[in-house]
């Protein structure tokens, strides 16, 4: 397009790379949080990776389009088809720790963890561990689709994989730090932290 014919251009002429437009679409997608990871990845990889995104954003809209509420079986074939094959072009242009560090930078759950969590601050690595263990349990279809948003999602199977997921969150993080971080991420205790310090209270 213009922007692209623009930016080479000038990068011919210069030897300067133009940060590209912010993505746009319709609501729903995490257009932010995406541009943020792009904008981490070589400079010569972005503009490939924001393609394939964009289109895989254009699939899920016609997808959506065309099941309207429904998350049936068929619904979630052909959502796990549409991710697949954005993971296979991701593949072609990241190696697969970046392919892993863009779709956490994507990810509300590395935005849960990262950070001080009561004074227990994840390494790299645990980040890393623990977003593949909570993408198995949150979203399992390969997208940001979650589990329960399925139309027959089986509320027993989620609790079972929800115990096994903290059991392997709390061998990773050991029993005093999973404590701490269970206890930080969970949204009743935050907004319980919220109130009290809307009226100050110790």
């Amino acid at each position: 397009d213009l922007e692209r014919e623009r930016n080479a251009l000038i990068k011919e002429l210069v030897g300067a790379d133009l940060p590209l437009s912010p993505l746009h679409g319709r609501t729903g997608h995490s257009y932010e949080r995406t541009d943020q990871a792009i904008d981490r990845l070589p400079p010569d990889k972005r503009e490939r990776v924001r393609e394939i995104q964009e289109a895989y954003w254009t699939a899920e809209d016609e997808l959506n389009d065309t099941a309207g509420n429904t998350r049936n079986a068929a619904y979630l074939k052909a959502y796990r088809k549409i991710n697949q094959e954005r993971a296979q072009l991701l593949s072609t242009v990241l190696n697969p720790d970046q392919v892993e560090a863009f779709d956490m930078a994507s990810s509300p759950i590395a935005d849960r963890f990262s950070g001080d969590l009561g004074g227990v601050r994840l390494t790299d690595q645990e980040l890393r561990e623990l977003y593949r263990i909570r993408r198995e349990v949150e979203h399992p279809y390969g997208g940001l689709l979650e589990a329960d948003d399925a139309d027959e999602h089986d509320s027993d199977q989620q609790a079972r994989m929800e115990r096994e997921a903290s059991e392997k969150v709390k061998a990773l993080l050991g029993e005093d730090r999973y404590a701490v971080v269970a206890r930080e991420t969970d949204p009743t205790w935050q907004q319980v932290r919220q109130l009290g310090e809307r009226f100050e209270i110790p």
